[in-house]
């Protein structure tokens, strides 16, 4: 059985909840160029005509053996800390935080 600490008419500190890739940081453009530079004679998808939540499915979709391609790349150590911000995301961000709570 669960228990609480608070009963449901205490105020309650506001947690929000902020994904990195696609709201904080440009996934698909850091995905793009470390793609084409692992694998600069391979078939790429162009940023515009991108669709669908998994990349690597996409690439899937090209040639199977893609898939593998782009997995590795994502899977890299340091690309996720190398993503560009997308701009005013982090102002947005330190707007929310500074909201009265």
């Amino acid at each position: 059985m669960l228990s609480y600490s608070r009963r449901m008419w205490e105020p309650r500190s506001l947690r929000v909840l902020v994904d990195l890739d696609g709201v904080l940081a440009d996934f698909e453009d850091q995905f793009l160029n470390k793609y084409r530079e692992a694998f600069p004679n391979e078939e790429f998808v162009k940023l515009e005509d991108r669709k669908g939540f998994y990349v690597s499915d996409q690439y899937e979709n090209i040639r199977p053996d893609l898939k593998t391609k782009a997995m590795e790349v994502i899977s890299r150590q340091g690309f996720f800390l190398g993503m560009a911000t997308i701009s005013g995301s982090i102002h947005a961000v330190k707007e929310i935080a500074s909201m009265d709570k």
